[in-house]
């Protein structure tokens, strides 16, 4: 179990290192050291992750019929949010854009499932990221996807010091934008904004179920 303290410690040198400001004193830890944290369990992991690879196919013209086949094939109803299932369906659920956004949380939860070697602020997602997650264009299966790749938790330490970091990262975003000066960073700040949602529901302290998705805190 990491030290809240301490970790904060080491996040201001990752901080420094990547360009960012450093936070003020006052942010406050992510956890209670008496309380602890843990990692979600790998079915949340591995259903969340399934969920916005549908939806972001299909902002990339997968056909809603074969999503929603492959979604009642894996019994995946209830593993989307309430955008998720609007999606699916056919109605409105937000901007093509920003559901498109949502690749980079993708990447955070292949990170989180030990299918990515490295969480780098400085990149986007690789370009091989489809061939880590369960692939649509075949109708590949939870399953079959699961047998194929192999997926397993990452150490709760691990998830919560880039948990962390992000928290860092997206307070020193904020605090640009509300000041209306260059964002710090070198890739678009919305992969780090998704990236932190991805990592935050990873962590089973934040209770978050898969219907409240669209609505986790991230506020700093």
């Amino acid at each position: 179990m990491l030290d809240p303290a301490q970790l904060r410690s080491e996040t201001r040198v990752r901080l420094a290192d990547l360009g960012y400001p450093d936070p003020p004193a006052h942010l406050p830890a992510l956890f209670d050291k008496e309380v602890g944290y843990s990692i979600r369990p790998i079915g949340d992991l591995v259903a969340r992750t399934a969920a916005l690879n549908v939806v972001v196919a299909l902002s990339h013209g997968m056909p809603l019929e074969l999503a929603g086949e492959w979604v009642s094939e894996n019994d995946m109803r209830t593993a989307l949010s309430n955008s998720e299932v609007a999606a699916i369906d056919g109605q409105e659920a937000g901007s093509v854009a920003e559901m498109r956004t949502q690749v980079e949380a993708i990447w955070a939860f292949v990170w989180v499932l030990s299918l990515g070697d490295q969480l780098d602020p400085n990149t986007l997602c690789p370009d091989d990221l489809v061939r880590r997650v369960p692939d649509l264009l075949t109708g590949e299966s939870i399953e079959g996807w699961r047998k194929r790749t192999g997926p397993r938790q990452r150490s709760a330490d691990e998830v919560m010091r880039e948990l962390d970091l992000h928290y860092g990262m997206t307070w020193g975003l904020a605090d640009a934008n509300l000041r209306r000066l260059p964002p710090p960073g070198r890739i678009d700040q919305y992969a780090i904004w998704q990236r932190r949602r991805a990592l935050e529901f990873a962590i089973a302290e934040r209770d978050w179920t898969h219907d409240e998705w669209d609505i986790i805190d991230l506020s700093t």
